[in-house]
């Protein structure tokens, strides 16, 4: 499987006050980021290392139906840290009102561990389905 890569800038004070917080806050983020996206249907999924006496969480994946972002606008809207439509619109398009603001919530996963995987799917123009990770 081929993986595209994106090349985030930030400063350290920036990263270091993102990966603060608990990795359940993190989860909330993804959550509420499903929510500006739209989505009318979020599924948390958990794995764990299979010990039944002491589980421990060893990914969590949150899949949704909302819009997702276009190809073309991942490096302007994903890269950035900060930047992202919701900076200046109060709505979404489907006439939600958005819960954040700032572009920094998507980056608390870090919080959760050191890979994190991001997979967008949006529809094209043509109405064919786009995939990218």
């Amino acid at each position: 499987m081929e993986y595209n890569s994106l090349e985030v800038s930030m400063t350290p004070e920036l990263f270091d006050r993102s990966i603060k917080g608990s990795p359940r806050s993190a989860i909330k983020e993804l959550i509420w980021n499903s929510c500006d996206a739209d989505a009318t249907e979020i599924e948390v999924a958990f794995e764990t290392d299979g010990d039944p006496k002491h589980p421990r969480v060893t990914a969590v994946t949150v899949n949704d139906n909302g819009t997702g972002i276009p190809y073309e606008r991942v490096e302007e809207l994903f890269g950035k840290y900060g930047c992202l439509d919701k900076t200046y619109a109060y709505k979404s398009p489907g006439g939600r009102v958005y819960h954040g603001k700032q572009g920094q919530g998507r980056y608390r996963c870090f919080s959760t561990g050191c890979f994190v995987m991001w997979t967008t799917v949006y529809i094209a123009s043509d109405g064919k389905n786009i995939n990218m990770k």
